[in-house]
């Protein structure tokens, strides 16, 4: 291993560190849940603070063990950060290693852990979550934790890849008057449909957009054709295009009148363009205790070649599996 492969390794650590310690334990174990697929972990107890730890003393205790290039991992050397990392009151540490493989390392199966591995595609997609979704009450500073790992990992090209193969280059979002809209056509003009949301959603290399709701992915994905950063949303505040779309959309959207907005403008729903599937997705998702668990509260990336065969959510997320001795 090269210095500048640990140099980037250490970086990456302290960037999901950050983020992690930021948050309390509910938003800890969301943002967990959201990287795994496993919707009922729970993290234990330290009984040693009150406030999470990462690689130390603290209440949930979590080991993190980060690479950022493929088949890095050493198993004397997974053994020995364990072990630096465990705590002597701690009989089961809450064991997380993150890297750029495309399937689980198969030495993990060797330790006498409870160890999840996840890929980089899945941490991309939970800081998606959080930033995209106002349930998780993140200060100013979480954010900027937040935004400096995306920036990090899309920098080094770790966010792009994904264990269904193709690129990611679908976005569902999970929006009931885009949803509504779009199955009746009414949200086009001459020049398309569009969709309006708030200027700090990210969309990534995303570039085809689809709705999820009341349990459903919709069949039709229009292609993104381009969009507009910063509009002013009132009524007669724009030109053009810009003022056809905003003026016919503030009645849907009356609480982001006199803000600024970013507008995404789509391909037509008949249009060559779109990306049409013959049937609905239905949301199949649950957790462990068989509760329904949504797709997505804000917005999920997907391959457009994954949808075309999938016949349930399940077929287009990735659910991690605790590695461990049999």
């Amino acid at each position: 291993m090269t210095t500048v492969n640990i140099q980037r390794d250490y970086r990456m650590k302290e960037a999901i560190r950050a983020v992690l310690s930021g948050l309390c334990r509910t938003d800890l174990e969301r943002v967990l849940a959201c990287m795994t697929g496993e919707f009922d972990l729970k993290v234990e107890d330290s009984q040693c603070a009150n406030e999470s730890s990462i690689d130390g003393v603290g209440s949930p205790h979590i080991i993190l063990i980060v690479k950022t290039e493929k088949n890095a991992i050493k198993l004397s050397q997974l053994k020995a950060e364990i072990e630096l990392g465990s705590i002597p009151k701690v009989h089961w540490p809450f064991i997380l290693v993150i890297t750029p493989d495309d399937s689980p390392p198969g030495l993990l199966r060797k330790l006498h852990h409870n160890v999840w591995w996840v890929p980089f595609a899945q941490v991309n997609q939970a800081t998606v979550e959080i930033l995209s979704n106002r349930s998780y009450f993140v200060s100013d500073y979480d954010v900027s934790n937040l935004l400096e790992l995306q920036n990090l990992m899309h920098d080094w090209r770790l966010a792009d890849r994904s264990d269904l193969g193709p690129a990611n280059d679908v976005v569902i979002v999970a929006s009931f008057i885009g949803w509504r809209k779009h199955i009746l056509n009414q949200n086009y003009t001459k020049s398309g449909q569009f969709v309006v949301c708030r200027t700090d959603e990210s969309f990534c290399q995303a570039e085809r957009l689809g709705f999820y709701s009341q349990g459903i992915i919709l069949q039709s994905f229009p292609k993104i054709l381009e969009i507009f950063e910063k509009v002013n949303f009132r009524r007669h505040a724009n030109k053009g295009l810009l003022r056809q779309i905003v003026d016919s959309a503030v009645d849907d959207y009356p609480q982001w009148v006199g803000e600024q907005v970013k507008i995404l403008q789509l391909s037509n729903i008949f249009s060559e363009d779109t990306l049409n599937i013959p049937d609905w997705i239905p949301n199949d998702l649950r957790s462990k205790n068989g509760q329904p668990v949504h797709f997505t509260l804000s917005h999920r990336f997907v391959s457009s070649e994954a949808l075309k065969s999938a016949k349930t959510t399940s077929d287009l997320v990735w659910i991690a599996r605790p590695q461990y001795v049999a």
